[in-house]
């Protein structure tokens, strides 16, 4: 429980009350308890890797795989306090370059043994841009594309490799062609696909999804959200698009997201959603960078935003999002809700700030007009279930990526984040009479920067078309009651 209250507070952006509540943890039996399975995982998993390089026959390289595992642990640690220093305490970070610094080590030395030298020269220069990109987010800015392809993208691929391969290490046992299959060749051909899955062009037809949503919706009778199949209506209320983690930094340019704004506009929906996530750390330093990229959005009458967990990360950077929406003419929604005229329909926006902060909100704002088609940003798709269920509103979300990894490009719905968290993740979702569209994002950051990219899991570009249900004849009141 501990744990799980301190990285609640991290992702809502409660740092001081997140260092409170470890002090206060740590010190106490069962942080003392959370403490050591923490060292016991790392303890397991560094003699998991030594024990790879006796079982294998690599017990001659055990000085290169010394030297290696030092070399990381010394630069994890100094890179980590120089974080701080900067005033970035990203534990995440630090959780990165950790794990890296125990299974990279492992690979490289497996493929010095057994493999090509051209292979060798491939897995060491991912793993010396790897460091070589940690040590830039010191003074984060945008690159050029000469440093991304250098640098950034073999980084992905070198990180990407480490966490998949972890799992994988035992096969060093194996024959060494299969050794090698199995814990270099494999988790590295899955970090290249990952990155060009990541950097595929924009859909130049954006996918049309036909959604029903409203108080006339027929009622979930489940405790939790459940997915539910796309309608496909005969009618149309409004065209909706929703940008969201868009996460501008070496995967998301700013010209790759101008030209994604611009084909939003050249759509000319009648709403145009943001919901949060913009930056990585490259970008939140880089002055402008936002702007720039959502200028094409400048003077759209009806764009409404939201923020996201990573622009919360810190004062600066969610008052450095609030400018640059401001400048945009991009009307900004937290906690609060807003009633427009769009299409020739009232249509009422609130936009949400933290999951437990939403029961709050709906208590102060004013219930939405009757029959008015009942929007809500909300960035976490998990937040979902915090709507009353009656509420009779359609809520849109990011945060997700979709699942970032799973199975989506072979026509199944399995995502790692949706099997291990039993939350949304994409698609469309119901609870009560409230349906939720859990949208892929365009862009995607994870473990601090960008070293989980997409696989099998595409960016997604889509026009919603709504059709709202009015409350039915002898049916619940969809519009909540206030004290």
């Amino acid at each position: 429980k501990a744990t799980v209250s301190v990285l609640y507070c991290k992702v809502a952006g409660y740092r001081a009350k997140a260092k409170k509540k470890m002090s206060r943890s740590v010190g106490s039996p069962k942080g003392i308890h959370i403490v050591g399975a923490v060292g016991g995982v790392v303890l397991i998993l560094g003699s998991s890797c030594l024990g790879v390089v006796y079982r294998a026959g690599l017990w001659n390289w055990l000085p290169v795989f010394g030297c290696l595992t030092g070399a990381c642990a010394l630069a994890t640690a100094t890179l980590h306090h120089m974080y701080l220093r900067i005033g970035d305490p990203d534990n995440l970070a630090f959780i990165t370059m950790g794990a890296f610094s125990l299974v990279a080590p492992a690979q490289l030395t497996i493929a010095w043994t057994y493999v090509s030298p051209g292979a060798l020269g491939f897995t060491l220069w991912c793993f010396l841009a790897f460091w070589t990109h940690m040590a830039t987010l010191v003074k984060p800015r945008m690159h050029g594309s000469l440093f991304k392809v250098l640098i950034s993208y073999p980084a992905t691929v070198g990180c990407f490799a480490a966490i998949a391969g972890a799992p994988l290490l035992p096969a060093a046992w194996l024959p060494k062609s299969a050794a090698i299959a199995v814990c270099v060749v494999f988790p590295y051909c899955l970090g290249i696909l990952g990155v060009i899955q990541s950097l595929w062009p924009v859909k130049r037809n954006w996918d049309v999804i036909k959604l029903q949503a409203g108080p006339g919706c027929e009622p979930l009778k489940t405790d939790a959200p459940i997915r539910v199949p796309h309608n496909t209506p005969s009618s149309t209320s409004l065209r909706i698009i929703q940008l969201t983690d868009m996460h501008l930094g070496p995967y998301m340019t700013e010209e790759r997201l101008a030209t994604i704004c611009k084909k939003a506009v050249d759509y000319n929906p009648d709403l145009i959603l943001l919901t949060g996530d913009y930056h990585t750390p490259e970008s939140d330093h880089t002055e402008g960078c936002l702007v720039r990229a959502l200028s094409p959005l400048r003077g759209f009458q009806h764009c409404y935003a939201s923020l996201g967990n990573h622009d919360a990360e810190s004062d600066r950077v969610e008052n450095q999002v609030r400018e640059d929406l401001h400048e945009l003419g991009i009307k900004l929604l937290v906690d609060e809700s807003t009633v427009v005229e769009v299409a020739g329909k009232m249509v009422s926006i609130t936009g949400h700030g933290w999951p437990h902060r939403i029961a709050g909100v709906l208590r102060n704002t004013p219930a939405p007009p009757q029959d008015a088609v009942n929007i809500h940003l909300i960035h976490d798709p998990g937040s979902f279930q915090f709507l009353p269920s009656t509420e009779g509103a359609i809520a849109f979300a990011g945060h997700t990526h979709g699942g970032q990894v799973g199975l989506l490009s072979l026509g199944l719905k399995l995502t790692m984040v949706g099997a291990a968290t039993g939350h949304p993740d994409h698609s469309y979702w119901g609870h009560g009479v409230n349906r939720l569209w859990a949208h892929r994002g365009q862009g995607f950051r994870s473990l601090s920067c960008n070293w989980v990219p997409r696989l099998g899991v595409p960016a997604e570009f889509s026009i919603i078309h709504l059709c709202w249900l009015k409350k039915r004849d002898g049916s619940e009141d969809g519009v909540r009651a206030h004290a």
